[in-house]
């Protein structure tokens, strides 16, 4: 029996439907991952206590009453020193404070692009979701997902990275 929430498994089947469907690119490879180094001085102090270098930094996109809204950001994290990668939430200026359902997940990856669920994290948030994290041994890949006020899901992924 699946321990995944209700909002997690829609987000993973949503997300393996476009890439059936074709609207949404299967990675063909895995990329190496970058080594560009967060550090506090860039003002990112008040994010979560994720180490190592930033990966990524995904916005994510609902629609709102004047066109698309940047409901918030997945931030994807690397310690090629623990080999922990790390992933979460944050809410916008735009949102923050407003309360939204959430999911993020992190999944350990092969070379060849299968990948299981590793951690997950979903609830109500009104700033930044907890931390999901994960000890690499080849690849991972990071996800996140917003249910806006139309019901709907959305949501973005990283691309799987291997080390």
């Amino acid at each position: 029996m699946s321990m995944m929430s209700p909002l997690v498994r829609t987000a993973a089947a949503a997300a393996a439907s476009l890439v059936l469907a074709g609207l949404v690119a299967a990675p063909a490879q895995a990329t190496a991952l970058p080594a560009r180094t967060v550090s506090a001085a860039a003002g990112l102090s008040a994010l979560p206590s994720c180490s190592g270098s930033q990966i990524e930094h995904v916005p994510i996109f609902v629609p709102g009453q004047s066109g698309k809204v940047k409901a918030g950001y997945l931030h994807y994290y690397y310690n090629a020193r623990t080999r922990v990668a790390c992933a979460f939430f944050n809410s916008t200026e735009v949102t923050w404070g407003k309360p939204k359902e959430v999911a993020v997940s992190i999944s350990a990856c092969s070379r060849s692009g299968s990948c299981i669920f590793a951690d997950f994290w979903d609830g109500i948030v009104k700033g930044r979701s907890q931390t999901v994290s994960t000890t690499v041994r080849e690849c991972v890949k990071a996800v996140a997902s917003v249910r806006a006020n139309n019901g709907r899901i959305y949501g973005v992924g990283t691309d799987i990275r291997c080390i």
